[in-house]
């Protein structure tokens, strides 16, 4: 019998599988999925366009990961060791599972076909066909509007107008005086020039009022606050997404903010539960919720459980993974079309060809770390 501790994993997408990989040699570790499959999201949107570009990104998870939906979970009353949490999780499938130290992975839920709720159980083949379905409806769309200049409506106007140029109709609302707000300047006015060039038409510092009604065979009547009519036979709203926190949020309200994430603090504790750990798109932390974040925050919740379990300090983040700063490195990469992109590392940005190779490059390492030799996963681990 087992004499290591157990450590329950939710979720697997980058942060789950990443502290999967670091714990396991030390603890007994259980991944449990709803999804049977990990999807690599930054590309989810090349996929919309290009439906077998996704059997590269979206992949079976191992067999040592539980396929199931976690719908509560549960500590025991009295926690007499303050060095763990003593639980257990409850499964859709009815089955339970104890835990010494749990990991929340929870993810975020994005607008479909863009990104599923991940605690809906669907498997690779559901998640490949919804991309062949969306990329029908785009195929047969005359008039396309998007709401949201940030990455994500940016990077989905570039693929539609990259993979059909000047024959469709595609339409950027955007509340701010620019594209993607969240970095330099140099980046926003790339992208618009890139877009524009390609025949996207942009509504900068106006939103949408009257969203329209979407009937079989009937094109929306979209209506902006300054008073533009636009016709749109598909729309897609990219303005944000939703923390997921239902396991937690049933028993445990109060760690749980008013918008739906979980509140942790510097060490990534769960509010009030010590040997809980979350981290990711579903904490309430203040950095860009990215794969690269996620990663570095499962990696310091990893360490925080080892020395939780021998008695030691605990880390703080980010300074903890990243050599004492007081912020994660702001990095973001976003892609044009095929050939072109825009990325940015803190203040530097680069416009061009550049992009696309880094984040090809990034996919080749990340996208499935268990099928690749042990020379890549150690160059990604650096």
């Amino acid at each position: 019998m087992s004499q290591k501790k157990l450590v329950l994993i939710v979720g697997g997408g980058f942060a789950g599988r990443r502290a999967e990989r670091l714990l396991r040699d030390e603890f007994d570790v259980t991944l449990v999925d709803a999804k049977g499959f990990f999807e690599y999201t930054p590309s989810a949107l090349r996929c919309m366009v290009e439906p077998n570009y996704a059997e590269r990104c979206v992949i079976p998870q191992p067999q040592r990961v539980v396929i199931a939906a976690v719908e509560s979970i549960n500590l025991e009353n009295e926690q007499i060791d303050e060095s763990r949490a003593k639980g257990v999780a409850h499964l859709n499938n009815g089955t339970t599972l104890a835990f010494d130290y749990c990991l929340l992975c929870l993810g975020s839920s994005y607008v479909a076909p863009i990104k599923p709720d991940p605690m809906n159980a669907s498997t690779a083949s559901d998640r490949v066909e919804a991309y062949q379905r969306e990329c029908e409806r785009i195929q047969e769309a005359e008039d396309i509007v998007i709401v949201g200049g940030g990455t994500v409506g940016v990077e989905l106007a570039a693929e539609i107008v990259g993979k059909w140029p000047k024959k469709k109709n595609v339409t950027l609302i955007n509340s701010q005086g620019r594209l993607l707000s969240r970095m330099p300047e140099a980046a926003g006015r790339y992208a618009q020039q890139w877009l524009e060039t390609r025949g996207c038409d942009m509504i900068l510092q106006d939103r949408v009022m009257d969203w329209g009604n979407e009937t079989a065979g009937n094109a929306r009547r979209i209506v902006t606050k300054n008073g533009r009519v636009i016709t749109a036979a598909l729309l897609y709203s990219c303005i944000g997404f939703e923390h997921c926190s239902a396991p937690l949020a049933k028993l445990f309200p109060s760690a749980v903010s008013e918008r739906g994430a979980v509140i942790v603090n510097d060490q990534l504790q769960v509010k009030g539960m010590p040997g809980v750990f979350a981290v990711g798109d579903c904490t309430n932390t203040g950095e860009e919720k990215n794969a690269l974040n996620a990663d570095l925050q499962a990696s310091l919740a990893a360490e925080n459980i080892r020395r939780l379990a021998r008695g030691a300090a605990l880390q703080t983040f980010p300074s903890g993974v990243c050599h004492g700063a007081w912020e994660p490195p702001s990095i973001a990469c976003v892609s044009l079309y095929k050939w072109h992109g825009t990325m940015q590392f803190n203040g530097l940005v680069i416009n061009g060809r550049l992009p696309t190779v880094v984040k090809h490059m990034i996919e080749n390492l990340q996208a499935a770390p268990d099928q690749h030799p042990e020379w890549r996963r150690s160059v990604w681990r650096c």
